[in-house]
């Protein structure tokens, strides 16, 4: 027997991929963020490497990597990002307390990378 879809399932279908599709992603273990519309393209989460925490935020104007102001975590805030109209991202740089991005006038940013470390560290990329 063959059954025939309602109009009301294809709808209830379709709600649920709306609302899977309009969901953040956030992959735990560091790998991708995308903001949720609520969230107006805004991003502020956490990177955490041996009981330490550096703050990540990213929106289309600004983003930034801050180290934890603990006195006994080692480590620097590291940030790398990608700027509209560009599909290659800024060279890593880093600071010992916060890295930010500087924005060129008539530039958003569409992804950012954050870590603490240079290298091997979990890294957060978040995507605009």
């Amino acid at each position: 027997m063959i059954s025939k879809e309602t109009t009301s399932g294809r709808r209830n279908g379709r709600s649920i991929a709306a609302a899977l599709s309009a969901a953040a992603l956030a992959v735990t273990g560091g790998a991708l963020i995308a903001p949720s519309a609520a969230q107006a393209h805004t991003v502020e989460t956490w990177l955490s490497r041996s009981g330490c925490n550096w703050k990540v935020y990213s929106s289309h104007s600004a983003a930034y990597t801050q180290a934890s102001t603990a006195d006994s975590c080692a480590g620097h805030a590291w940030l790398s990002y990608r700027l509209s109209g560009s599909s290659s991202w800024s060279a890593w740089f880093s600071s010992a307390t916060t890295a930010r991005a500087i924005v060129p006038s008539g530039k958003t940013i569409t992804g950012s990378a954050h870590t603490s470390c240079a290298n091997g560290c979990e890294r957060k990329y978040v995507y605009h």
